[in-house]
């Protein structure tokens, strides 16, 4: 995740004029929703909430 976004943590919201970025990693997996305009912030708790369930599973799977 540092290499592409230059964030060290497993969580980033990263926002600019034209949208809003946010990803969730763990390990080598990292899963990246981007919304722009009126839809920024409509599906992100509901996206946020699959991404954590799919990382928690591949973490049990290890």
């Amino acid at each position: 995740m540092e290499e592409m976004y230059g964030e060290r943590r497993d969580h980033a919201v990263l926002e600019n004029a034209l949208g809003k970025t946010t990803i969730r990693s763990q390990g080598h997996v990292s899963f990246v929703y981007t919304a722009s305009g009126g839809e920024k912030d409509v599906y992100e708790r509901d996206v946020m909430q699959v991404f954590g369930q799919v990382l928690g599973q591949l973490g049990q799977n290890k």
